[in-house]
């Protein structure tokens, strides 16, 4: 069984049977896929849902999904996962409704699992894409550390590496400081004060 996290007021607490319903609503949500995948329907939301779980009861595991928490009453806002790899690494994803974010959730979120990765789990690096010209993603994986690697073939998207070296060096680091930005970043991923 995988761990439940500490991210601030957040818990990462792992995905578990009861969670479907709130896997399917995120990962059936148009706005909220809007810049990670297709929509899924039903029929390929539980057969995710079903191997989501089988890789959390994996023992020992290398990666995982957690359903992110307020820790002030357990309120569910989104999901997190870490997907491994072929080379020991694993991608780092998180899914939030438009409703929750923008309020550092995801940069909580990935700090913590960066801890968990590359602390408890040892693992090689932490990967991530998203849309290309996606300002706040690309923002966002900046102010956690990671830096931009090439594309795959094909791929339209913007791919981010994090090493365990640079995250043990990375002032906001989730050990360190609260890893949110001090800066405030415009719709167009520019600073605020720029």
């Amino acid at each position: 069984m995988i761990a439940t996290l500490g991210a601030g007021p957040l818990r990462l607490r792992p995905l578990a049977p009861g969670d479907e319903a709130l896997y399917a609503a995120l990962y059936g949500d148009a706005d909220t896929m809007a810049r990670i995948a297709a929509p899924r329907d039903a029929a390929a939301s539980a057969r995710s849902f079903r191997a989501a779980l089988r890789i959390n009861l994996q023992g020992p595991p290398q990666g995982g999904w957690w359903v992110i928490c307020r820790c002030d009453g357990g309120e569910a806002l989104g999901l997190a996962g870490l997907a491994p790899d072929a080379m020991g690494g694993a991608e780092v994803g998180v899914v939030l409704p438009a409703a929750h974010q923008g309020q550092g959730h995801a940069t909580r979120t990935i700090a913590a699992l960066a801890d968990h990765a590359f602390g408890a789990l040892g693992l090689a690096r932490l990967h991530t894409r998203h849309d290309a010209g996606h300002a706040l993603a690309a923002g966002l994986m900046q102010a956690l550390g990671f830096e931009q690697t090439g594309a795959e073939p094909g791929d339209q998207g913007w791919r981010w590496q994090l090493t365990p070296e640079r995250w043990a060096r990375w002032p906001r680091r989730q050990g360190g400081t609260d890893p949110l930005p001090s800066h405030v970043l415009t719709g167009d991923g520019r600073h605020a004060d720029e």
